[in-house]
C-alpha cells in the first residue's frame, strides 16, 4: 500500500480517547495532537527528549500545547507524519 492510500485510511479511522488511553506505555505509545492520533511507539527509543516526554503526554490527552511548546523542526513535523493512524472520534 502506497503512502497516500496509508494516509487516506488514516484519516478515516475514528479513534475514541478510550482507545488512546489504552496505549500509553513503553513502546505502545499514542499521542494526540491536533485531533489527529499518532502511534510513536516505534520513535520513543529514537525521541531527543527520552521516551518520559512522549509518556507524559500521552494517555488521551491533549498533546497539541506540549508539542508546539517544544517547537520542533520542519523536519519534525514531517517525521511525525508517518506516525498518522487515525483521528479522534467526535
Amino acid at each position: 500500500m502506497d503512502d497516500e492510500n496509508k494516509a487516506q485510511q488514516a484519516q478515516d479511522r475514528q479513534i475514541t480517547k478510550d482507545e488512546i488511553t489504552a496505549h500509553s506505555a513503553e513502546g505502545d505509545c499514542w499521542l494526540l495532537i491536533e485531533g489527529k492520533v499518532y502511534d510513536v511507539s516505534p520513535y520513543m527509543d529514537k525521541h531527543p527528549g527520552g521516551s518520559d516526554i512522549l509518556l507524559a503526554n500521552a494517555s488521551g490527552q491533549d498533546a497539541s500545547e506540549a508539542y508546539e511548546d517544544a517547537d520542533h523542526s520542519k523536519r519534525a513535523k514531517e517525521m511525525l507524519k508517518k506516525y498518522f493512524i487515525g483521528v479522534l472520534a467526535q
